[in-house]
C-alpha cells in the first residue's frame, strides 16, 4: 500500500473514533470515503479490528 493512502486511511480512521457512537463513525467514513469503495473498505476494517482489539482487552496488554 502506497504511503500516501495509508495516511489517508489513517486520518479517517483517527478522526472517527473521536467520535461518540458506532453510528456515528460509520456514517462519517461514508462520507469521507465518498464513491471510493475500496477506501471504505479497508476504513471499515481497520476500525473494525480496532474495535474488536478493544472489546478483547487486546490493546490493554
Amino acid at each position: 500500500m502506497k504511503q500516501q493512502r495509508w495516511k489517508k486511511i489513517e486520518l479517517i480512521v483517527d478522526q472517527a473514533l473521536s467520535l461518540n457512537t458506532i453510528q456515528e463513525q460509520k456514517k462519517f467514513i461514508k462520507d469521507k470515503c465518498k464513491d471510493d469503495h475500496k477506501l471504505l473498505l479497508e476504513v471499515r476494517l481497520l476500525l473494525n479490528a480496532i474495535h474488536e482489539a478493544k472489546q478483547n482487552n487486546y490493546l490493554d496488554k
